[in-house]
């Protein structure tokens, strides 16, 4: 937390509406994905929501990436 951040990004709408304060100057994003904490059922289908939502996120941030 020494570096100024240039972006926030949240990426669930619970992290969106209950982010703490952070300091400093910053542009705020947010990309409303599903979040695999709430996802039901056995071991191998709720490690298969967090890992589609992790690709999803890294598809989204390596496109903002290249757009920017």
């Amino acid at each position: 937390m020494h570096e100024p951040w240039d972006y926030l990004i949240t990426v669930c709408d619970d992290a969106n509406e209950r982010c703490p304060f952070v300091p400093g100057r910053h542009k705020r994003l947010h990309w409303s994905f599903e979040d695999p904490s709430r996802a039901s059922g056995s071991d191998e289908n709720r490690l298969a929501t967090f890992r589609r939502v992790r690709d999803q996120i890294e598809a989204r941030l390596a496109d903002w990436i290249e757009t920017r």
